[in-house]
Formats: C-alpha cells, sequence, structure tokens
C-alpha cells in the first residue's frame, strides 16, 4: 500500500491478501504468506496497515441463518420521504435491529431502500406501522417481501486491472475526505 498526499493506494499484493482474507479471514498470516510467495511478517505488517486505514474494517463469520434455525421473513421496503427530512429518516432506520441494509437513491423522487428482516409478517407489519410509517418526513412505503433468495454477497476484490482500478479510484476518493 503506497500513501500518496494522504490517501492510499492498493497494490497487486493487497488486493491478493484481501481476496484470501475474504476466501477464508481464519488463515494465518503464514498460510497466507506461503500462498502468495511473501514472508509471514510482510503479510502482517500490510494487514495491520490496512485495518488502520480502515480499508479492512472489521472481521466476521457469515452464518446460514436458515441452517442455524432463525426462520424469519426479509423485505425490501423503499420509503418515500421529504427531501428535507431524508436524512434523518435513513439515520433512524440505520439505528434499527431489524434493519441490515439502508441505502439512498436519486431518481425521480428521493427515496430510502432498506433490507428488513423479521420474525413474520405480523412483527414486520408492527415494525413498519410503529416504527417507519411514524417518522417525519415519511410519505409512503412500499414493501417488497422476499419470497426465494438466489444470490447474496459482499463485492469482491478481484486482480482484474479494471476492478482494482476502480477500488484503487474509490479508496482515493473515500481516503481524500478523510482528517
Amino acid at each position: 500500500m503506497k500513501l500518496k498526499n494522504s490517501s492510499s493506494a492498493l497494490d497487486a499484493t493487497d488486493v491478493k491478501i484481501l481476496e484470501a482474507l475474504q476466501e477464508d479471514a481464519r488463515q494465518t498470516y503464514t498460510a497466507i504468506g506461503k500462498r502468495l510467495g511473501i514472508a509471514h511478517s510482510t503479510v502482517y505488517d500490510r494487514i495491520k496497515r490496512m485495518e488502520l486505514h480502515g480499508i479492512i474494517q472489521k472481521y466476521t463469520a457469515v452464518i446460514n441463518t436458515e441452517k442455524a434455525g432463525a426462520k424469519g421473513i426479509t423485505a425490501i421496503m423503499t420509503v418515500y420521504t421529504d427531501p428535507k427530512e431524508s436524512e434523518k429518516v435513513a439515520e433512524k432506520l440505520c439505528k434499527a435491529p431489524q434493519v441490515l441494509e439502508v441505502y439512498t437513491s436519486l431518481s425521480e423522487e428521493l427515496l430510502i431502500m432498506a433490507k428488513v428482516v423479521e420474525e413474520n409478517q405480523e412483527s414486520l407489519h408492527e415494525f413498519i406501522a410503529d416504527s417507519v410509517a411514524p417518522l417525519p418526513g415519511v410519505l409512503r412505503i412500499r414493501t417488497s417481501i422476499v419470497t426465494k433468495k438466489f444470490k447474496e454477497t459482499q463485492f469482491l476484490i478481484a486482480t482484474n486491472p479494471r476492478k482494482l482500478t476502480f477500488i484503487n479510484r474509490t479508496h482515493n476518493k473515500i481516503g481524500e475526505n478523510a482528517p
């Protein structure tokens, strides 16, 4: 990782380390180093640097909730808002434990999209009616219940040069705004 004007750029080795971590974050530094043909101390230093600069934000376990016995209902909720209140509505949605993701979009109207998981349809209805609809600035809500999941994943780092350019451009843009 190279620093340019207080922003960082990932090199090919950083990207390969990130790929290895995304495949299995429980790997040892030694295992990653052997795989990449570099010293484990190099892997350690680079990982620590990427953690320090916020490129690696956290390590977590991905759990198949259905196999773990936690059945639930997933819905994509579209919340149409008054533009003056949309940021506040999005921030309030972020605080609800049943809301997994929150996004805003500027299309014809300003809207917020949220992925919500609840125990059943009744609790989903109660959450929307009691916690979302009363928020100041909420104009209307459209809820789509997910009936079948085909794919759910996160953006993966790849050694494709075009994706590396995208990652560098994105991170440099973020890094420029950081203190």
